[in-house]
């Protein structure tokens, strides 16, 4: 609500602040500072400082991307769960064990290992655009952000470097879960926000993101928000005739996200493309057998399965990913 009032939808005009003061009156809070004024998404402002001298503490408002994921049938399993007192029923919990907690934590890990493998490849990237992925994991969800903030507002590549990486982390755990038997959902989207002093993102995006996986995505597959492909289009269109080295860089990356993103025919809605041929070039020899042909296999055993039990429901979620594939 707050972005909105001050910046109006994204893409589209904006109030004429032009002073602290004129902010300050409009947001009726006692004290802004203001370090720069957003005009569109290829100029976002790094920061908007917003301060209560009797109060504390300090908020930070500023641009996130934000991933929301969770992993699917987890519940069903977790209710397993009883007090071993045999050796077999010992056996057994383990299994509950390994397949809920140990897949989890596992899952967590390919994230984080694979954001770091791409952040290592950015070693020719000025200091600017070298962005830090932050990870919060509660029970079988994880929320990966990033901020799109930066400390100098005429470079882009930075933001597009942050949502890039936050899509190709997303990518490989969708892969890694379906291969691994545990399907996942989830949404990825921008919007304004702050970070508490945990450091986990508190705003629009993370609203954005967690409606997108919990109301809407409904099977195994990561909705795109409309906040993040207007972020990505802004910028492609704003750097189109560009000549310096970081807007051309930002048109090519942006370039890019936009192709890793597909509609679903199902419904209309924006996916990521994780087997499409923006995932595949970059990937095609490690991928293929290791984690794409696995993953298959499970969409078509689920679809059997539950053919076969008569659940039509779970049925029709495994048909719509196994269009897909």
């Amino acid at each position: 609500e707050l972005g909105h009032r001050v910046f109006g939808s994204m893409g589209k005009s904006h109030l004429p602040i032009t002073t602290s003061r004129d902010l300050a009156r409009q947001l009726d809070i006692k004290s802004v500072v203001v370090h720069h004024v957003l005009g569109d998404h290829s100029k976002m402002a790094p920061e908007i400082r917003l301060s209560d001298p009797t109060n504390s503490p300090q908020f930070t408002l500023a641009w996130d991307i934000v991933a929301f994921l969770d992993v699917m049938g987890q519940k069903e399993k977790l209710l397993q769960l009883k007090m071993p007192r045999t050796s077999g029923e010992h056996t057994v919990t383990q299994e509950v064990l390994k397949d809920t907690a140990g897949f989890v934590l596992n899952l967590r890990n390919v994230y984080q290992k694979n954001y770091e493998s791409f952040q290592s490849g950015l070693t020719s990237l000025p200091p600017y655009a070298k962005v830090m992925l932050e990870l919060l994991c509660f029970s079988d969800s994880f929320i990966s952000s990033v901020s799109l903030a930066l400390e100098d507002d005429t470079k882009v590549l930075g933001r597009v470097v942050g949502s890039y990486a936050t899509l190709s982390a997303a990518g490989i755990a969708m892969l890694t879960s379906l291969a691994s038997r545990h399907p996942l959902r989830g949404g990825i989207d921008v919007g304004l926000g702050m970070r508490l002093p945990s450091k986990e993102p508190y705003g629009a995006a993370l609203v954005r993101a967690s409606i997108l996986e919990g109301h809407k995505a409904h099977w195994p597959r990561i909705l795109i928000g409309t906040e993040l492909w207007n972020f990505l289009s802004s910028i492609y269109s704003a750097t189109a005739n560009a000549t310096d080295a970081d807007a051309l860089a930002a048109h090519a990356v942006a370039e890019k996200e936009m192709r890793r993103i597909t509609i679903d025919p199902e419904d209309n809605l924006r996916v990521l493309d994780y087997l499409g041929e923006g995932v595949a070039a970059e990937a095609r020899t490690t991928m293929g057998n290791s984690l794409v042909e696995p993953a298959y296999k499970y969409v078509l055993e689920q679809q059997e399965y539950w053919w076969l039990v008569g659940n039509t429901e779970r049925e029709s979620r495994y048909a719509k990913v196994r269009r897909y594939f």
